[in-house]
């Protein structure tokens, strides 16, 4: 005869849910705790950290954009004047972009700048846009057109295209570890324009001292009207020029040239330099 099949009581049921749901309350409970310590530790908070401020700093950029673009359909006799009842004023952006550049999430992108350059360095490749990215911030805080602004601030969202989430990652290791952040901007530190020709140009001075070598630059480049990218770079570093600094890039400039190899490359309008300082002391 067939066996009777197997009934299952209410009671058998219910035990059966009610392990169910301890083992998804279970499992629920692991998942949220592990959630939660990502969440708390510095590295996930030094991600959205640098997430959140770029983002906030391409609106700024978006803005100076859609400024720029109005700027261009306003009328053109009244459009720079601030009584004028339409007037752009890119002031709010200039500020936002101020307290960019002094935030730790600046320091970390000055890292990754640095990186950049060096990998562009060693791999022969000369156009690198990331190294001048600080100093269209700064072109960004002079200026006062909105067109001028639009044009940079264009230019600086396209670097951000490329960056994925591996880089946002790389970017705010340098904020989770600021002591290996600030090992690592010191190491590479030759490799970043802004701080190379400024803080390094001091090596390798050759026979003029330091104090001297931009007098000799502004004599080459102004009484034997010398057109060098080159001593450019220091012109500008020392000037606080940074469109030439951008402009000296364009047209080739090495950016990480030594004051040394400048001073050997004019060897012989030294003697001549030389001569003007003497004389210009006897004269004091």
């Amino acid at each position: 005869m067939p066996q009777p099949a197997p009934t299952i009581s209410l009671t058998d049921t219910i035990a059966a849910i009610a392990a169910a749901i301890s083992f998804i309350a279970l499992f629920v409970g692991l998942y949220a705790a592990s959630v939660s310590r990502q969440v708390a530790s510095s590295g996930f908070q030094a991600v959205e950290k640098v997430k959140l401020e770029t983002a906030t700093f391409i609106a700024v950029l978006r803005s100076l954009m859609v400024k720029g673009a109005l700027y261009t359909q306003q009328d053109q006799h009244r459009r720079d004047d601030p009584a004028f009842e339409a007037y752009l004023d890119i002031e709010p952006e200039q500020k936002a972009i101020l307290e960019f550049t002094h935030s730790p999430t600046a320091l970390a992108y000055y890292s990754f700048v640095a990186k950049k350059s060096k990998e562009a360095r060693e791999s022969g490749k000369k156009q690198e846009e990331w190294r001048v990215f600080f100093l269209q911030l700064g072109q960004l805080q002079q200026t006062k057109n909105p067109w001028s602004a639009a044009r940079v601030a264009a230019r600086l969202e396209r670097q951000f295209d490329g960056l994925a989430e591996a880089d946002f990652r790389e970017i705010a290791s340098h904020l989770d570890n600021l002591p290996k952040a600030i090992e690592l901007l010191f190491s590479e530190r030759e490799h970043d324009v802004l701080t190379y020709v400024l803080v390094e140009k001091e090596i390798d001075d050759g026979p003029l001292s330091d104090d001297h070598f931009i007098d000799f630059v502004q004599f080459l480049r102004k009484d034997k009207s010398i057109d060098d990218p080159e001593l450019d770079v220091f012109w500008a570093a020392a000037s606080g020029d940074t469109q030439l600094l951008e402009s000296a890039h364009q047209r080739g400039a090495n950016l990480q040239i030594t004051s040394g190899a400048l001073i050997k490359r004019y060897q012989q309008w030294v003697p001549e330099f030389k001569q003007r300082l003497a004389e210009a002391s006897e004269t004091v």
